[in-house]
């Protein structure tokens, strides 16, 4: 979206909303000259003041600033990247995203979501690995434990462990080439972060 569009967008639906520039001003905790530059497109909203401004509106960050030029689809490209150091360690890809997400998730539309939606992704993998790997190891330190049970474990492990991680290495991919199209990243995983 121009910024034209963007505030053409904020003056019609705070007058439909019967608001002057004053009182969402006021409501919004903002400077009534903060308002006045971004509908006279002297200036581009971003982070905290879209979301006061949405909130007053009441509508969503993202259906305000729908089609704006932003800098979060570059933090969502780093958010979503971030993720590629669980191959180094697996539990780094739940803290390097967490990092980010907790510092820019106000800063652009959309951050907040995607960060959750990685986590939740993250942390549900990361348990699956870690359930995996003691169900493996688990019986190894148990001495009634069966040799072919072991047997079947050792010869199994590694493919099993190479597919969890190639499935992460596709999903992070996946949400790249989705970040790129404008698509909402798509992680199946359990609901931990709301």
């Amino acid at each position: 979206m121009e910024p034209k569009k963007l505030s053409s967008k904020v003056i019609a639906i705070r007058r439909l909303q019967g608001l002057s520039q004053e009182q969402l001003a006021r409501q919004s905790s903002l400077h009534l000259r903060t308002i006045q530059r971004i509908e006279k497109d002297e200036t581009i909203p971003r982070g905290d003041t879209l979301k006061r401004i949405a909130g007053v509106l009441g509508i969503s960050m993202e259906e305000l600033s729908e089609g704006m030029p932003s800098t979060g689809s570059s933090m969502g490209l780093v958010l979503v990247l971030s993720q590629l150091v669980f191959l180094v360690f697996p539990i780094l890809g739940m803290i390097v995203p967490l990092i980010i997400w907790i510092t820019q998730r106000d800063k652009a539309p959309g951050l907040d979501d995607l960060g959750k939606r990685i986590l939740n992704f993250q942390i549900t993998w990361t348990i699956g690995l870690f359930a995996f790997a003691s169900i493996v190891f688990i019986p190894a330190f148990i001495p009634t434990s069966s040799d072919l049970w072991l047997d079947i474990n050792e010869r199994h492990f590694l493919g099993v462990i190479f597919a969890l991680y190639v499935y992460n290495l596709a999903m992070i991919t996946v949400n790249v080439v989705f970040l790129f199209q404008k698509k909402q990243a798509w992680m199946p995983a359990i609901t931990f972060l709301r």
